[in-house]
């Protein structure tokens, strides 16, 4: 059995959103700010985050979902949408693949159908061991649609992948070489740190897998 496992950047970026830009939110209906004689275009700048925050957490309740795969079935529960659906493996008529652009990255997602009503989709967004998922699915092969959809991944978050871990090898490097320096480690640097190692990890297994998809389609071309 398998079960989803949250995407590091996505609970990582979720977290962040949710965590400044509730806090911020909090603090400026708690203060009443729009009520005082604040400048028009602050208002519009703490509008602008109250609203993103929200959607935020709209976008979350709508997309989360638990993922099981059995040896016989996969389950979907999309606990804050009170959902839940069950297919099992040999009832799979059709497997359809799909790219989901969110402008800065690409995400795979696959969709699994067993009739018009019952379906169950799920994407690497959502879940950091997709592959190991879909990898327990056996109606799930290596189509050339699938095929494409792999490469174009490859091909557009490379470059974003190899930015953020450059990033967070800085980040984490200026933390501890402030540390060294006897500057004070508080819980909140401890947080960072952690972060930012699981950021890195992540990054270092994205670019592996990213180098390899790009060098086999290379030498098929070959």
């Amino acid at each position: 059995m398998k079960i989803g496992l949250p995407n590091i950047f996505t609970t990582l970026w979720f977290l962040l959103m949710i965590g400044s830009g509730g806090t911020l939110s909090f603090e400026v209906i708690s203060e009443r700010v729009f009520a005082k004689d604040t400048i028009l275009i602050l208002k519009l700048v703490l509008m602008g985050v109250i609203i993103i925050t929200l959607a935020t957490l709209i976008f979350f309740f709508i997309k989360f979902q638990l993922l099981i795969v059995t040896n016989y079935k996969i389950v979907s529960i999309k606990p804050f949408l009170l959902k839940s659906r069950k297919i099992k493996l040999e009832n799979i008529k059709t497997v359809r693949w799909e790219n989901w652009d969110l402008k800065s990255s690409l995400f795979k997602t696959v969709e699994l159908i067993e009739s018009p009503e019952n379906k169950i989709s799920f994407s690497d967004f959502e879940f950091e061991n997709f592959e190991k998922l879909i990898a327990r699915i056996p109606k799930i092969a290596f189509t050339a649609k699938r095929n494409k959809i792999y490469q174009e991944q490859a091909k557009r978050n490379l470059s974003m992948t190899n930015f953020i871990l450059i990033i967070s090898i800085l980040s984490l490097s200026s933390l501890l070489i402030r540390t060294i320096y006897g500057q004070e480690f508080t819980g909140i640097h401890l947080t960072a740190c952690l972060a930012l190692v699981l950021m890195i990890a992540a990054s270092i297994k994205r670019r592996i897998a990213y180098v390899k998809i790009r060098k086999t389609a290379h030498n098929k071309v070959q």
